[in-house]
């Protein structure tokens, strides 16, 4: 807080985040099962990654989200300052091509899988 009071302002930005939701099939759910949750980051991605997860559908799944980092350790992707902005690149299903991006994380958190089906967003 300032010195004397009053109110601070913070220069923050918005940034893109895309996901990616792995579906797994018996022997990767026997595997991963008790699983915890990951925060990882080292100089080339930073992620979360969520333990296997019942969904209504009957499928369990993995999820992590996640970005690239550029080598000075930024954010690679979008950095919306516009509200409206933000909102419409959420709404439109994310950017095109970040799949492989997104597998490469979970492959090198989670080496072996043998995925049934892969979601993006």
């Amino acid at each position: 807080l300032p010195v004397g009071g009053g109110h601070g302002q913070l220069d923050l930005h918005n940034g893109t985040t895309m996901v990616v939701m792995v579906v797994l099939g018996e022997e990767d759910q026997r595997r991963l099962a008790g699983m915890p949750s990951v925060i990882y980051k080292d100089d080339s991605f930073w992620c979360y990654l969520l333990p296997p997860i019942k969904y209504p559908d009957g499928t369990t799944r993995l999820k992590l989200g996640g970005n690239m980092l550029s080598p000075e350790g930024e954010l690679i992707g979008r950095i919306e300052k516009d509200p409206d902005g933000m909102v419409k690149w959420y709404r439109s299903g994310g950017d095109e091509g970040r799949q492989q991006e997104l597998w490469e994380m979970v492959d090198k958190l989670v080496p072996g899988l043998k995925p049934l089906k892969i979601f993006v967003d």
